[in-house]
């Protein structure tokens, strides 16, 4: 089973139901550029801008972001802890007015941080909603015709303000790594929103068995003879393996098709 971005919310649970009714035998996994952790991953922002291998703003802006997203972590630790929509919802929007907003405010794409507005992903959406809009494709999913839209203001407000959006799915992946399920987590590491950084250090501290020993071990690297450069970054053990895809945006498998 397959899933990205916000399918890093959505694939766990249905993964977990179907282990759970054990008709099915599920075997893998893959997430790309998925948000599975907001707890972790909303900490990676300020690496990713300001403190790691991008610099996205310049250090005056960096400390004016540092110290809006001091309160931020107040409010996305009480999310946390608590679990109260009303909270967790106030805990993203101070996230997003703290390093989201003044970066797409300086113009800049949030699905590739190498591009500037407007972006790599509408065109995308674009070419999703031409492919699931064929009457043969949806036949094919044995669905009645309609119209299908990649994004709904209204869907989405909904899972916002149901506090959806800050859930936590580690419990479901550890629990599906300690059952042999074959877990793959990939990352554009263009992706701003949901970056390298925040998903590598959620591979990290999934609760399964194989923790430790994933941890420890050392990455593996593809190099790209046609482009003379690396293309991606691995770590494996068992069942679970990450891969950094380098200069590839929020949308990989788009990307590669």
């Amino acid at each position: 089973m397959f899933s990205e971005s916000y399918g890093g919310h959505y694939l766990p649970n249905i993964a977990k139901l179907i282990m759970q009714q054990r008709q099915i035998q599920l075997k893998s996994i893959v997430i790309g550029n998925g948000l599975i952790n907001p707890h972790i991953q909303f900490r990676a922002y300020f690496k990713m801008a300001c403190d790691g291998e991008t610099k996205l703003f310049d250090s005056q802006e960096c400390q004016r972001i540092k110290y809006r997203l001091n309160s931020a972590y107040v409010t996305l630790d009480s999310c946390h802890a608590s679990q109260n929509p009303k909270v967790c919802t106030e805990a993203w929007k101070k996230v997003d007015d703290a390093i989201v907003a003044p970066y797409v405010n300086n113009g800049k794409d949030i699905y590739n941080i190498n591009q500037n507005l407007p972006n790599y992903y509408d065109s995308s959406v674009n070419r999703t909603e031409t492919f699931f809009n064929q009457p043969h494709v949806q036949k094919a999913l044995a669905i009645a015709p309609t119209t299908f839209k990649a994004e709904s203001e209204g869907v989405y407000n909904s899972f916002f303000n149901s506090g959806d959006l800050m859930d936590s799915l580690m419990d479901p992946i550890s629990q599906l790594l300690d059952d042999q399920v074959r877990v793959l987590l990939f990352a554009g590491d263009a992706d701003f929103l949901c970056n390298w950084i925040g998903l590598e250090t959620v591979t990290e501290q999934f609760n399964w068995y194989g923790s430790s020993k994933f941890r420890s071990q050392s990455f593996h690297y593809w190099f790209d003879p046609q482009r003379n450069q690396v293309a991606w970054r691995l770590r494996s053990f068992r069942n679970l393996s990450f891969v950094r895809l380098l200069n590839a945006t929020h949308m990989v498998s788009i990307q590669l098709v």
